[in-house]
């Protein structure tokens, strides 16, 4: 029996699968691609419009005493790290893409290692509820690698739905501070607030809306945006300006006070320097000009400004609680407060100490709560991330951090459990271009 001649393939065969199986590949990747985005945009809608007191109205014990720990983190963290493992399991080389992960984001790394030391100092040695971290760093770190690689389009997306949702917020925190009817409850802990005027809209915490609204503003001022027009630019900050007015928000306001001086100041170098302005941002300009004397008169009138003003005179023991935390430090431990201070103690010295705010700032909050030695390591950490995504973004990037900290040094802010700084990194990149998308930026 004659043996059969082998047969090899031709090479137009060869190069006909290996083309399928690349559009195979591509077809899947962007499959995949379309999946990630829409989590990512759900994610970020969901970190938008749910609030910890809204988690709480719907009865999922966000913050209050008691419920699973499932309900303890925020909805979007699920939906956002349900995208990271979307797009690291389909990967055909997993390892190979969390290297490259790690090699673009040194400082997400530190960040990573430092939160571990973190989360051991919590649960190991002073056996408190890890559930904050959860959302108050990891967020942060799923969104970096998600936005980091997006591409101009899902920015573009995303720039939208900032948009609208602040103008939403502002607009609520308006409704809310002229008819003294809130969206959501005003609760701290298990204590309905009832005597503070201050709105709350969609983000929740006045203080928490004052920093977010400040941030939003420093983009609007330095970035270069995609999906707004620039003759809408002003009426959307004046927006903003107002809102920061319904939410009493004095540090974030008065903070924001010199960033606007940069960005006016740049501006005005730039025009001296030649650069042509469209002549619908200059006619926007001068009737938001013409509108907010207007409008600032007539309100002022009413007495909108009355009960803002008067916090600056008045804050009802708020700046003396702050100033309380030197006293509260001074009475830890020595031993204590560098290693893990005792949660009982610090709090008796609060109810002592006659403080109703709790710990107003978050340098001295982590001192108190985690360990001087802990939370110097765990800053350090911090620091390597901010400045990961300052590499990765627009040169005004660092501003934005600046006011952030700045202003979180006059609350609780990330000593507690929020998604605020997840926000805010998110804006940054999203409003800041990533500099190696310049060129296909819609911006």
């Amino acid at each position: 029996m004659d043996a059969q001649p082998i047969r090899l393939p031709s090479p137009l065969a060869t190069l006909g699968a290996l083309f399928q199986q690349r559009l195979r590949s591509m077809q899947r990747d962007s499959t995949v691609t379309k999946i990630v985005d829409a989590l990512v945009f759900i994610g970020m809608l969901l970190a938008l419009s749910l609030s910890a007191m809204a988690l709480d109205a719907m009865g999922l014990h966000y913050e209050r005493p008691g419920g699973s720990l499932l309900g303890k983190i925020h909805p979007a963290t699920y939906v956002i790290l349900l995208a990271l493992l979307v797009q690291l399991g389909v990967s055909p080389a997993p390892w190979r893409r969390i290297n490259s992960i790690i090699a673009r984001q040194n400082g997400s790394l530190w960040f990573c290692l430092t939160g571990g030391l973190l989360v051991a100092q919590i649960v190991l040695v002073q056996h408190l509820p890890f559930s904050p971290v959860i959302d108050t760093f990891l967020l942060p770190i799923a969104l970096s690698i998600l936005l980091i690689n997006a591409d101009a389009a899902q920015l573009r997306r995303l720039e939208l739905l900032f948009h609208v949702m602040f103008a939403a917020n502002a607009m609520l925190a308006l409704f809310e501070n002229i008819t003294g009817h809130r969206l959501t409850p005003y609760v701290a802990g298990t204590y309905v607030v009832t005597h503070d005027w201050r709105a709350t809209a969609l983000f929740g915490h006045p203080l928490v809306n004052g920093v977010l609204t400040g941030t939003y503003i420093i983009l609007m001022s330095f970035g270069r945006l995609g999906a707004m027009k620039p003759a809408l630019r002003p009426f959307a900050m004046a927006l903003q300006m107002a809102a920061l007015v319904a939410f009493g928000a004095r540090a974030a306001t008065t903070l924001l006070v010199p960033f606007l001086l940069v960005a006016a100041w740049g501006g005005g170098r730039s025009l001296l320097q030649g650069r042509r302005f469209p002549a619908g941002v200059w006619l926007a300009t001068l009737m938001l000009v013409v509108m907010t004397m207007v409008a600032t008169g007539f309100i002022g009138y009413l007495g909108y400004f009355n009960r803002f003003a008067e916090r600056f005179v008045n804050d009802n023991g708020s700046a003396s609680a702050r100033l309380s935390l030197l006293h509260i430090m001074a009475a830890v431990p020595w031993a204590q407060l560098w290693l893990a201070p005792d949660q009982q103690i610090v709090k008796g010295l609060e109810v002592l100490d006659g403080s109703r705010y709790g710990l107003e700032s978050l340098w001295i909050s982590f001192f108190l709560t985690y360990g001087i030695l802990v939370s110097l390591v765990f800053f350090a950490g911090l620091a390597a991330f901010c400045l990961d995504i300052i590499r990765h973004a627009r040169k005004a990037s660092w501003l934005v951090f600046i006011y952030f900290f700045l202003v979180a040094t006059t609350s609780v802010s990330l000593s507690a459990k929020t998604t605020e700084f997840a926000l805010v990194v998110a804006m940054v990149l999203v409003f800041q271009r990533p500099r190696y998308q310049a060129s296909t930026s819609l911006a």
